[in-house]
């Protein structure tokens, strides 16, 4: 079974400061951003390398706008 943890906003807070976080948010949303457009057939032709550069400009304009809401 798997455990959960529960995080008081202390927690959360200090984890949103750390550039590690944003850093590993933006690898796990370019590789959601990469499944999503595998499953797309608008990319049916496009390069890998395409693909993954559209899927890392995505997971950072999402990580920028993220933390620009945080202010």
């Amino acid at each position: 079974a798997r455990m959960c943890h529960v995080y008081n906003a202390s927690e959360l807070e200090s984890a949103l400061d750390n550039p590690d976080y944003w850093t590993r948010l933006e690898h796990q949303a370019a590789i959601a951003a990469m499944g999503g457009m595998c499953g797309n057939t608008s990319y049916d032709e496009t390069t890998w390398e395409d693909m993954a550069e559209d899927a890392i400009r995505a997971a950072h304009a999402l990580v920028e706008k993220m933390k620009e809401e945080r202010k």
